[in-house]
């Protein structure tokens, strides 16, 4: 009896892991949107190019692989002196 137990015991703990590789690697595939503090940081970074003050349009950040790819949308959105 409490090999049967032990056996559901590990089946789920199977289970859970294979559902959150399987949720993070459709997250990946998919091109979802990285977290708000990469999306902080890559402001963070593209505000210290010389001549840009400000970055006010939406910009998107997706990862491949191990790099992030930054898209500013509505074109140009930075302000040069």
């Amino acid at each position: 009896m409490a090999d049967d137990y032990a056996a559901l015991l590990a089946c789920s703990i199977i289970v859970i892991n294979g559902v959150l590789i399987a949720k993070s690697s459709l997250h990946e595939i998919l091109d979802g949107n990285v977290s708000e503090e990469v999306d902080r940081e890559m402001r963070a970074l593209a505000s210290e190019v010389a001549g840009v003050r400000e970055i006010k349009v939406p910009c998107a950040q997706r990862r491949h692989g191990n790099f992030c790819r930054t898209s500013c949308l509505g074109g140009c959105g930075h302000h040069r002196s």
